[in-house]
């Protein structure tokens, strides 16, 4: 299982598309063309659900 550190978030650069790098136990990092966002993936009632936790500021990427 991945672990996500300051030098991967920081190294992690936008594309076209966005893609994910997970952080482990449901935490992803999706990195969109105009933005990082944290997310978090989990079940609830058998069925997945994903709650947006926040951006990671632009200014250093």
């Amino acid at each position: 299982m991945g672990q996500l550190n300051d030098l991967l978030i920081k190294a992690a650069q936008p594309l076209a598309k966005e893609y994910l790098l997970t952080g482990g136990e449901g935490l992803y990092l999706r990195v969109r063309p105009t933005a990082k966002v944290w997310v978090y993936r989990y079940k609830q009632l058998g069925k997945e659900a994903k709650l947006s936790l926040g951006t990671i500021p632009s200014y250093r990427w």
